[in-house]
């Protein structure tokens, strides 16, 4: 009888525990301006995440190619941001000194290349939200199916208690 007691105890406190990790699932809610994280209802930043993430082989490259590509994205968008500044001053000294609107090849070229690297930083920033969604997906899908794949059921019939535990 006691072997039958620290059986089901342990199988029921196994059970809650796996059923705890299903419960730590990042739940992302998508903004604009920034994602919001939370995880059982408590709200956590970017770093934090970044941090739980990389503490498993499955997610840490998506985490690390994701940091690189935003990285990437901030160098890229403020050079973009510079020549752009560049070209509104060529404009401004222009008008104040001719009168007419610059006509040198080489204002065209950066405000092109000013144009240029701020679509890059745009496309910097979007892969890497990507990469970082696959990397929360990831990590959810780990979670529930490790959560999913263990059982444990109790059925109670009319002259028997049956324990089901499956993994």
């Amino acid at each position: 009888m006691r072997f039958v007691i620290y059986l089901f105890l342990t199988l029921f406190i196994s059970n809650t525990l796996f059923a705890q990790t299903a419960m730590d699932t990042i739940v992302v809610d998508y903004a604009f301006w920034g994602n919001n994280y939370f995880i059982d209802g408590k709200e956590f930043s970017r770093g934090h995440i970044d941090f739980i993430l990389e503490g498993y082989d499955f997610s840490k490259d998506l985490v690390k190619t994701s940091n690189n590509q935003k990285y990437w994205g901030y160098g890229t968008l403020s050079v973009g941001v510079l020549l752009t500044g560049v070209c509104l001053y060529n404009v401004w000294e222009s008008y104040e000194n001719y009168g007419e609107p610059p006509t040198k090849s080489s204002f065209y070229i950066k405000s092109a290349l000013a144009i240029g690297l701020n679509f890059a930083a745009i496309i910097y920033f979007s892969k890497s939200k990507k990469s970082f969604s696959k990397a929360i997906k990831a990590y959810n899908k780990s979670l529930n199916a490790d959560s999913g794949s263990n059982e444990f059921k109790i059925n109670i019939d009319f002259n028997r208690i049956t324990f089901t535990y499956s993994m």
